[in-house]
């Protein structure tokens, strides 16, 4: 009888596992040679009005590793955290990351240009990115990522 249970016990993690229903602590952790790419930066709203608040940012990565890692995803407006997401388990591809904002966190001043950056191994590391991410003000009463 005890096998039966383990058997089940056992058949049930690899059930979930393949299913993607493990809690993040099952992932390894993305450190090298894993290698992760911002493909896009979004903000929602979009666009911001002056003196609205950031609801939460949504980041595409492109991760190279064959099975999936996990880490922790900020958002980074110069010295300071635009966005701070919980652990987060990086799938293999291309996938979307919902990354909510710090709270109060809104733009103000000249343009704001935004870095994505993931605590690998304990050490906070910028991701590489096809390109630049900035905010800038249009009408002086609209922010937008949008080119």
């Amino acid at each position: 009888m005890k096998r039966i249970h383990r058997f089940l016990a056992v058949s049930g993690f690899f059930l979930a596992s393949a299913a993607g229903c493990l809690p993040v602590a099952f992932a390894q952790n993305c450190a090298p040679p894993h290698r992760m790419r911002v493909v896009d930066l979004d903000m929602r709203p979009e666009p911001v009005l002056q003196n609205r608040m950031v609801e939460s940012w949504r980041v595409t990565l492109r991760s190279d590793r064959n099975g999936e890692c996990q880490t922790t995803i900020e958002i980074l407006d110069r010295d300071q955290v635009a966005g701070a997401g919980q652990a987060v388990r990086i799938r293999p591809g291309e996938a979307v990351y919902v990354i909510p904002a710090t709270a109060g966190y809104r733009f103000q001043g000249k343009d704001h240009c935004l870095l994505v950056r993931a605590n690998i191994g304990g050490y906070w590391s910028p991701i590489e990115a096809q390109r630049v991410f900035c905010a800038h003000s249009r009408q002086a009463t609209v922010w937008s990522l949008k080119e």
